[in-house]
């Protein structure tokens, strides 16, 4: 193999590593946006408390903190890095959802219904668009950044990998 077929080969492993970045990135994005349920509120997943309301309908309050959803504990939950919230959420049905307000525990249903718009502008409005900003770093760094070298791909590559690490974070 020559020299400029290895150099060929080369540049196009570079540009099909960072095409599979973007795609990677845009799965995840789009499962925050579209796959994953809209709850109604928004939580501290560390903590179970509630941080904001989306629905005016809504009996809870910022400030009350989750006891447990669907039958499930959140401290089991939070706890399992691998467990959903909610195993089956479709619009229209109601979980159980168990807080505590002012040393008090209720149980409430919470329908799950169609997200408003503050609820989906919160998903927007987050951290990840900043993975595809580094992305964008890594994959200019690919096309400008001279010479040719281990260094350059390593500084593409970090770029990815930060990229990657900010929107699979976020989700």
């Amino acid at each position: 193999m020559d020299r400029r077929t290895k150099e060929t080969l080369v540049w196009r492993s570079e540009q099909g590593i960072a095409w599979l970045v973007f795609i990677l990135l845009l799965v995840y994005t789009l499962m925050e946006l579209i796959y994953a349920p809209y709850l109604g509120f928004d939580f501290n997943p560390t903590n179970g408390t509630i941080l904001e309301v989306y629905q005016r309908t809504s009996t809870l309050q910022p400030g009350d903190k989750i006891c447990s959803i669907g039958g499930l504990n959140f401290e089991v939950w939070s706890a399992s890095l691998r467990r959903p919230l909610i195993d089956s959420a479709q619009v229209g049905s109601g979980v159980p959802l168990q807080i505590n307000c002012d040393s008090a525990l209720s149980t409430i249903q919470l329908a799950i219904g169609e997200p408003t718009w503050s609820e989906f502008f919160a998903r927007i409005i987050n951290i990840w668009p900043l993975g595809y900003l580094f992305w964008l770093a890594g994959f200019t760094t690919l096309l400008t950044l001279r010479p040719r070298t281990a260094r350059q791909q390593l500084f593409a590559l970090f770029f990815f990998l930060t990229a990657i690490w900010i929107v699979t974070g976020s989700v």
